[in-house]
């Protein structure tokens, strides 16, 4: 791979806005050279699901390097490059570690930037993004139960992604911890002109362009309480087919956005899981979870 070149790598993590950032910003930014699968090249994305799903046994590291060789040679060599997935990141991939390793031999002087979100936050997005889902299928599944469901086989789940510190010191070990930053979705809630600006500064690009493209909309949006609302009083009353079809003219008005109380049974999960990796996190790469109530006891 060229060498000098201003390449960063974020892995994502899962409901951190990732969406948002790749289709609004990454994909339209001027002087972002962006590599994801919003691309159109169809060797571009085979190279990407190669890299996140592929048994080792069958990898081809021959041909995904030429393939981003062949991506890169056509960008200049100023502006920065930047490749973004979240199954980097994310249970479904193969294996992260292994996924981190390809990254590696791919993109060795790459900086690497990852996305965070308070943990109990994120399970509870990560059911209501699942749940219309279920209602469809006549399965509406309530948090507890799918919770459980979930804890059966936790390696294979969201819950397996939740211990950032395990994935970002695996990423510091392999790119260096002074090329790797963390960046919160708190801080985007609260402040999108600073977060914008933390980030574009590290990438290097214009942070005023950065801000009004990541409120210029919002991908993924949580599902309604009027959607969930509609589903808990018809779906058990009307045919499942006049159901779904009227839900969708509930899902399609605007509404205020559904919450989700993960209750005290996914508190415990979530500190069993993440406590004491949030507290490493917050300790070795400074950053200060604490300030936004991730759990660190």
């Amino acid at each position: 791979m060229p060498s000098k070149r201003n390449i960063f790598i974020h892995p994502g993590f899962a409901k951190t806005a990732t969406t948002s950032l790749q289709e609004l910003v990454f994909a339209h930014h001027p002087e972002i050279q962006y590599i994801g699968l919003s691309e159109k090249e169809e060797d571009v994305i085979w190279a990407i699901k190669h890299i996140c799903f592929a048994n080792s046994i069958i990898y081809d590291e021959k041909k995904v390097s030429e393939v981003f060789n062949d991506t890169l040679h056509t960008f200049d060599r100023e502006s920065p490059i930047l490749l973004s997935h979240e199954i980097f990141a994310n249970h479904e991939a193969k294996d992260k570690g292994l996924v981190a390793l390809r990254l590696k031999a791919l993109l060795p002087e790459a900086k690497v930037f990852f996305t965070l979100r308070r943990q109990e936050d994120v399970l509870g997005s990560f059911y209501l993004q699942k749940l219309p889902r279920y209602m469809r299928e006549n399965n509406f599944v309530p948090f507890e139960r799918w919770l459980k469901d979930m804890t059966k086989s936790a390696h294979r789940t969201i819950l397996d992604d939740l211990n950032y510190f395990h994935i970002v010191n695996y990423y510091a070990k392999l790119f260096g911890k002074e090329s790797l930053r963390l960046f919160l979705f708190e801080d985007l809630q609260k402040n999108p002109v600073s977060y914008s600006r933390q980030i574009a500064e590290y990438i290097q690009v214009d942070p005023g362009i950065f801000e009004g493209l990541i409120q210029s909309d919002k991908k993924n949006p949580t599902v309604s309480q009027e959607y969930i609302d509609f589903w808990n009083r018809w779906g058990s009353i009307l045919p499942h087919g006049v159901t779904r079809k009227l839900s969708k003219m509930v899902a399609n008005k605007s509404g205020s956005p559904a919450k989700i109380d993960i209750g005290e049974r996914g508190r415990q999960v979530v500190s069993r899981l993440c406590a004491e990796g949030n507290r490493a996190l917050s300790k070795k790469f400074n950053v200060s979870l604490e300030k936004y109530g991730y759990t660190v006891a």
